[in-house]
Formats: C-alpha cells, structure tokens, sequence
C-alpha cells in the first residue's frame, strides 16, 4: 500500500474550498476515487469530466493527488497525523 495526500477541490455555486485527504491505497486513481466519494454527502453521486456532481449539481467535487514518500510518512507519524487518519 502506498500512501497518498489528495486535495478535493469542492465547487458549491460561486464557494469554492479545498479539502485535504491522507489516503492509504494501492493505487494513484483509487486513492483519488476515495477521496472523492469520501468527501460527497449526497445519495447519489454522479461522475462527470474527471469529478463528481453531487446534489443535482449542488456540488462538484475535483481532486489534485500528491503521492506521499517514506520521508513524508516518517514526518506524519512523528507529529502523530498519520494514525488518526488510517483508524
């Protein structure tokens, strides 16, 4: 398992915030497929041109994925970010 940091950028009509997930996975576009369908609220989340609407485009959620090296998770663990995202 590799771990990754992903930023999902989340579009609510002119709001606009940006969320950061850790994530522990085996691959790159799995980690941001998580994080995505992690952040959404709504029932059904529809994908659409490399996000997810949700809410009947209440919302859009967008990702940017960052993979974490060893050193990065060596820093994680030290300031104990790391365990409370992975429980």
């Amino acid at each position: 398992m590799k771990h990754y940091f992903v930023k999902v950028k989340v579009q609510a009509g002119e709001y606009q915030k940006i969320v950061s997930k850790l994530v522990e996975s085996d691959s790159e576009s799995e980690a941001c497929n998580m994080a995505l369908l992690n952040e959404c609220h709504g029932d059904n989340p529809e994908w659409h041109d490399g996000g997810i609407i949700d809410m009947r485009w209440e919302f859009y959620y967008t990702i940017l994925s960052i993979k974490v090296h060893e050193s990065g998770r060596r820093f994680l663990n030290l300031y104990s970010i790391l365990p409370r995202f992975f429980t």
